[in-house]
């Protein structure tokens, strides 16, 4: 493919009148570093225009923003009209390119390919509007790009995002066992769990690494909500961590960090979307100290993995399957830092976990590909699967 990474137009919108903004592109070889600045300006988007002579024929792969839901699927050129989050691969099935961004970034990327070019759609929004960047220069994304001379579709999409995530995490050992939601559903107790364990000990006899026996949605005060307290049926958390250690697995516990109803917690201190302020608002002190706090009672019941859930759904509003180009379709809404993009917002959410995890193993479910790579051991990349429903 005849492909210049430098060779773009620029398309920026922002809250208002644009008369500050400023974007620059660095290329170094196949990659293009894109920074974005802005004093008085508050910017929301920049579309970035590749002009390409494809073929119609050529079979075309996107991504997701947290998860697929079953919807992951190769179209042609000339039927794909949609937004493909963080990067997509094309192959005539005998040679392939792919185009995305690398880990990390600063904003949320999605793109087009038609058959008049490629479009990036650079979000870098605070929630559902412009972020006061306030003179700052910002590192929007480090686009790359790069061909192969094969059809083999699992070796490129491994080589490609080795490229794209120069520096994951990963278990010491491999990372096995069972979870209680699949059968129960969020209805279990403490002797269950401690039955689970035992089984999951007798299934892996003579193996050194033991398994996990993952505690879900179950144990706390309120159905899929905080206070992240043990309710009647569970009663005291360090008990039962160490009884699925006496049973010969090791414990680990789910937890959603962003919805929560203790007491203490201010109504400032929720976000502010839809004129209702329900989730807790990562960028505010006192919900960090909550979440802080949260992570280190579990971690001092003696839990080794932590699986943290819905925050995208609390941030943005709504699932994956549900966004196309943008990371919330709910415009006018802000958070209590409105200074930094949601991207940035999202990767200091996910830093504060994993510092506050320790030793801990990190999952993230319902947490976003892209910029969890590097702070989670194990990403949930695909939807729940039904024990009562085959369809699903």
């Amino acid at each position: 493919m005849n492909f210049d990474i430098n060779s773009f137009t620029v398309k920026i919108t922002c809250e208002g009148e644009l008369t500050d903004t400023k974007t620059e592109a660095v290329q170094n070889g196949n990659e293009l570093d894109f920074y974005i600045s802005a004093t008085s300006d508050k910017p929301k988007f920049v579309e970035l225009f590749w002009k390409t002579e494809s073929s119609p024929e050529l079979l075309v792969l996107g991504d997701a923003w947290e998860r697929s839901y079953g919807n992951l699927e190769f179209r042609k050129l000339s039927e794909n009209d949609r937004f493909m989050p963080w990067y997509f691969m094309a192959t005539d099935k005998e040679k392939s390119f792919c185009f995305g961004v690398k880990t990390g970034a600063n904003s949320f990327v999605s793109f087009r390919y038609t058959k008049d070019g490629i479009y990036a759609l650079i979000d870098c929004r605070n929630g559902g509007s412009g972020v006061h960047l306030g003179g700052r220069k910002l590192h929007l994304a480090t686009f790359i790009f790069a061909e192969y001379d094969s059809g083999n579709v699992l070796s490129v999409l491994k080589n490609f995002c080795k490229k794209m995530c120069p520096a994951p995490i990963l278990p010491k050992e491999r990372i096995y066992g069972g979870n209680n939601w699949y059968y129960a559903y969020g209805k279990s107790n403490y002797k269950q769990i401690v039955s689970d364990a035992r089984l999951q000990a007798e299934l892996s006899e003579g193996i050194d690494n033991r398994p996990f026996q993952v505690i879900d949605d179950c144990w706390q005060k309120h159905k899929c909500e905080g206070p992240w307290i043990p309710n009647r049926k569970f009663r005291d958390m360090k008990k039962l961590a160490d009884e699925i250690r006496e049973a010969g697995a090791r414990p680990g516990i789910w937890v959603r960090l962003l919805h929560n109803r203790d007491r203490h917690i201010k109504r400032e201190m929720r976000i502010l979307r839809k004129g209702r302020r329900k989730y807790l608002d990562p960028t505010h002190p006192e919900v960090q100290k909550f979440i802080r706090a949260d992570i280190e009672r579990i971690r001092d019941w003696g839990y080794e993995l932590i699986k943290h859930d819905y925050s995208t759904y609390d941030i943005f509003g709504d699932y994956g399957m549900k966004l196309n180009g943008l990371i919330t379709n709910v415009t006018d809404w802000s958070f209590y830092d409105n200074t930094k993009t949601s991207a940035e917002i999202v990767l200091d959410f996910y830093r504060l976990i994993r510092e506050e995890a320790g030793e801990c193993y990190v999952i993230g479910c319902n947490t976003i590909s892209h910029l969890c790579a590097g702070l989670v051991e194990i990403n949930r990349t695909g939807n729940d699967t039904s024990g009562k429903h085959w369809d699903v």
